[in-house]
């Protein structure tokens, strides 16, 4: 570390370095990854360099720049074969979403579902794409993208989402049943538990008033 600079200064140097020079880095780092796996497959690359590029694709979700959503475009469209890819366009859905543009988050959300092969990046795409149904009203929508038969880990979350979108239609029967059954699934020393309940309880607090 350069003495001349506070500690927060050099802070400072590093982010804006990285916001420059991430997204082409994190393109290298992949385009690597690609010539080795061609060479030695992935049974034979080193966890060390598995890890190492992870953590450079875990840097560039934190960069929010135009340049950033090019790296992801990028990804998606050269690098499909690829678990980046998918990971990458889950990446561009939350960054439409963020801007308001729900129909290019539904496009890249629809696009993992298509594309990719790892159950959890499936589940997570269907229920960002779920909840995004929601956000915009669209709650039958919503409930036809949950319907999947194998919820593996994520069976609280589904069941969750399901008990949001009954609320919102109005049944409240159907919607007590979904929190309780994602309750019943849930860790018990789990912190979001108490989310779970208070769902309950303002539902109860709803049917009290009707």
């Amino acid at each position: 570390m350069d003495p001349r600079y506070s500690e927060d200064e050099q802070v400072e140097q590093l982010k804006s370095w990285w916001k420059k020079n991430g997204p082409s880095l994190i393109i290298g780092v992949v385009l690597g990854l690609g010539i080795v796996i061609g060479w030695q497959g992935w049974g034979v690359y080193t966890a060390s360099r598995a890890e190492e590029a992870s953590s450079l694709y875990q840097l560039l979700l934190g960069v929010q720049s135009e340049s950033a959503l090019e790296a992801g475009d990028r990804l998606i469209k050269e690098f499909t074969d690829t678990p980046y890819a998918a990971k990458a366009a889950l990446l561009l859905a939350a960054a439409a979403v963020k801007r308001g543009d729900a129909a290019d988050g539904r496009q890249h959300l629809n696009w993992v579902l298509e594309n990719s092969e790892e159950s959890g990046t499936l589940h997570a795409a269907r229920l960002h794409l779920g909840q995004l149904e929601l956000g915009e009203g669209n709650i039958d929508d919503a409930l036809a993208v949950l319907k999947v038969g194998e919820r593996s880990a994520f069976e609280s979350h589904y069941r969750e989402l399901e008990g949001d979108a009954y609320s919102l239609k109005g049944d409240s029967a159907s919607a007590r049943t979904a929190y309780q059954e994602s309750l019943a699934v849930i860790a018990s020393d789990s912190p979001y538990r108490g989310f779970l309940e208070a769902k309950l309880a303002d539902l109860a607090t709803i049917e009290t008033a009707q």
